[in-house]
């Protein structure tokens, strides 16, 4: 670059970490508790306000410690100690260290899998996946319509004779050879492991021996942010993993230097880019979008040069986009219609409005979350309590030079907050998980920050305050944080254990002839119903957020669901109360309920539980008969019965929702239903 071209490259990283730094501190997730966001809006502003609290809180005493070793500690032993981690960090062996931080990140995530979550998936997003995968594991497309709602499951959508998940093939599909070889707990930390050697040798060749990168890599192995999703069957570790392949390509290709670019890698970089877009179609054209600009945005490069690479890279992603386009095509239609869009309807998309749940989506809610979402990074990347994005941003004001690997790193990462600020859904499950792809790189990148932060820091201060050391300060303060978080990761995994009540217990040894009923909230009833009569699940959100839970019930007993309400609207909704057993109900002050509302309440008193918990376990319709039991939704005795007559020779038993015990049919709809089993 010429003198003019640095400059400006420097005054707009410096405006990208004014603006990171400033959305970082700023809280304006305060925004989310209005009644146009809903309940998920005032959820992440309640969540992001108890990290941004935990986060000073911790600083406050980081801060203590480090003025008292600022005071006491000379700067000449601080630099000491940092040369000597430094120093053993750069001392390693590049594929050593690769393969060794892979090994742990993988085994953290396989214990975590094994004692934190027992093999079970947390969120209904890979409950789905897991149902679709064990299908295609055994063969078939897509598993057997279901027109009363004992097996389907949220984020499903019907399609033709059947339903499938309503996500993008690739992840269901290598969970699936994951269950040819019985073990679908594996892919996600194998995954994890992939995703943290290739990003690891990627970074090696980026900016060889940089100790700050290895000390990310390293903290990015124990990061419950990404144990957590990588334990738990989440989509966003496999996309971490094959975005790897990406950088690690691009890092072959040239990325990094001026030389001319190696065809072959560009090509397959372009292959991962198209298999994260097979993963997270967002993901894949945002992380396409910058590997394809900083590619073909070399110095030296000719116009005719740049249109090659870009070129080179759509080639290599075009088999998994058709792929993805024929996906799409044979399942939804069209090849530009994806699963999101025939389960969410037309609010499903990218942009501003009302999203499919009825709630208020406009610029002012996306800073809103996004806020949200770098606080609760900031937290749960390490654990550290520091404002580590806030931090980041101060770096990248402040940085007399970036490298041109820091450049690619930080674009990385803070490209998908804009492309993320188009879209609607933001989740702070198990941390920021729209983020979580990402994971790794942030962790390089703030770490990377901190290091330059310190490295910038004076010996000493001048004047009357010279014997307090800054760098001293600095020291104190991350050691500090960092032995915080040795006691709040552990903290955090055990945080997100699966309860008891999702393990199979009993159910496990009975005979694969038998038939489980699973007692459901009455919400997870009415869901179910509506979908199973063909709704989308916009729909069925709609009806229960905006009709009294007795009025749907009503509705679906007396076929006149055309009389609900279904014009999307985040306000005027009826009274959301807590039912005792954990369902959320709608109710209308002064509407008469009949004995069927009444009913379907007081057989939750004893008690509910995810039915899709055991569904995806068990044998499922359409498949060869497996050594477990089939479970199925309880919908009450009268519409269970149909079900049993298609099972005249099964052992028909009840879940009973306090723990994994098993209790006789009739006995269950006697506790449940106060009635005999039909």
């Amino acid at each position: 670059m010429n003198e003019a071209q640095q400059d400006f490259s420097r005054h707009l990283w410096r405006f990208t970490g004014a603006v990171l730094l400033a959305l970082a501190l700023m809280p304006l997730y305060t925004w989310l508790r209005d009644e146009r966001t809903g309940l998920a809006g005032a959820v992440t502003a309640d969540m992001a306000a108890s990290a941004a609290l935990l986060i000073w809180s911790g600083a406050l005493i980081a801060t203590a410690v480090g003025i008292a070793t600022a005071r006491f500690l000379t700067p000449e032993r601080a630099l000491a100690c940092i040369s000597r981690v430094r120093g053993f960090l750069i001392s390693l062996d590049g594929r050593a260290f690769a393969a060794v931080t892979a090994c742990v990140a993988a085994l953290a995530a396989v214990l975590a899998g094994a004692f934190v979550f027992h093999r079970q998936p947390v969120l209904i997003d890979a409950t789905a996946q897991l149902v679709h995968a064990r299908y295609l594991a055994a063969g078939v497309a897509v598993a057997p319509a279901d027109t009363v709602g004992f097996f389907r499951i949220l984020q499903t959508v019907p399609v033709g004779a059947g339903w499938i998940s309503q996500y993008p093939p690739l992840h269901p599909l290598l969970l699936s050879f994951a269950a040819r070889l019985g073990a679908m707990w594996l892919l996600g930390p194998v995954a994890l492991g992939a995703a943290v050697f290739l990003t690891a040798r990627a970074v090696d060749r980026l900016m060889p021996q940089r100790a700050a990168a290895r000390a990310g890599l390293a903290l990015a192995t124990l990061s419950p942010f990404m144990i957590a999703h990588a334990a738990t069957f989440m989509s966003h570790t496999t996309a971490a993993a094959v975005m790897s392949i990406a950088l690690y390509a691009a890092a072959r290709a040239g990325i990094g230097r001026d030389a001319p670019l190696s065809s072959v890698w560009v090509v397959v970089c372009g292959l991962g880019v198209g298999a994260v877009f097979a993963v997270r179609p967002l993901t894949g054209l945002t992380v396409g979008l910058v590997l394809a600009i900083v590619l073909a945005l070399r110095a030296h490069e000719t116009a005719l040069h740049r249109m090659r690479a870009v070129a080179m890279i759509i080639a290599g992603a075009l088999p998994f986009v058709i792929g993805v386009a024929l996906y799409n095509a044979h399942f939804f239609g069209n090849a530009t219609t994806f699963g999101y869009d025939v389960a969410l309807g037309p609010s499903a998309g990218l942009g501003f409005g009302i999203d499919p749940w009825g709630n208020q989506y406009g610029i002012r809610e996306a800073f809103a979350y996004t806020t949200a979402e770098l606080v609760t990074l900031s937290l749960q990347l390490f654990e550290m309590p520091l404002p580590l994005v806030a931090m980041t941003g101060l770096y990248l004001m402040t940085a007399s030079v970036l490298s041109r690997a820091e450049r690619i790193l930080a674009a990385l990462v803070l490209t998908p907050l804009l492309t993320n600020l188009m879209y609607w859904h933001h989740g702070l499950f198990m941390g920021p998980r729209m983020l979580n792809e990402y994971g790794i790189l942030w962790a390089i990148v703030c770490t990377i920050a901190l290091a330059g932060l310190l490295r910038a820091a004076p010996a000493r201060l001048p004047g009357a305050a010279a014997a307090y050391s800054p760098r001293s300060f600095l020291t104190g303060a991350y050691g500090t944080a960092f032995l915080v978080a040795t006691v709040l990761v552990p903290q955090r995994l055990m945080s997100y254990s699966a309860p008891p009540s999702r393990a199979l217990g009993a159910a496990a040894i009975v005979d694969a002839g038998s038939l489980v009923f699973v007692h459901g909230g009455w919400t997870d009833r009415l869901a179910m119903r509506l979908v199973a009569h063909g709704w989308r699940l916009d729909q069925a959100e709609t009806a229960l957020r905006q009709n009294s839970t007795c009025a749907v019930q009503r509705a679906l007993d007396d076929g006149s669901l055309t009389t609900l309400d279904l014009l999307p609207r985040a306000t005027g909704l009826p009274e959301r109360v807590d039912a005792p057993a954990g369902n959320g109900l709608r109710i209308v002050k002064g509407e008469a309920w009949p004995v069927s509302c009444f009913r379907q309440l007081a057989a939750d008193s004893a008690g509910v539980m995810d039915p899709a918990a055991l569904i995806w376990r068990g044998s499922l319709p359409g498949l060869p008969p497996s050594h477990l039991p089939t479970f199925a939704r309880d919908l009450g005795p009268e519409i269970n019965a149909s079900l049993i007559a298609l099972h005249p020779d099964a052992h028909v038993l009840m879940r009973d929702a306090s723990g994994p015990v098993l209790v006789s049919y009739d006995v269950g709809m006697q506790r449940l239903w106060r009635g005999a089993a039909q």
